[in-house]
């Protein structure tokens, strides 16, 4: 059953028990250029 909860919320089952912090982005159906600013924007806002 966690599996199929992971899979639904697209995370991994040790996020759903507090074992991990990563969040992952679903960029299915983007362009290479779209994730690249994606990207940009992530490594920006880390800088501040």
């Amino acid at each position: 059953m966690l599996v199929k909860i992971a899979d639904c919320f697209s995370v991994t089952t040790d996020y759903l028990l507090g074992q991990e912090n990563k969040i992952t982005i679903d960029v299915s159906g983007l362009s290479i250029n779209e994730i690249a600013h994606i990207e940009q924007l992530i490594k920006d806002l880390k800088n501040k």
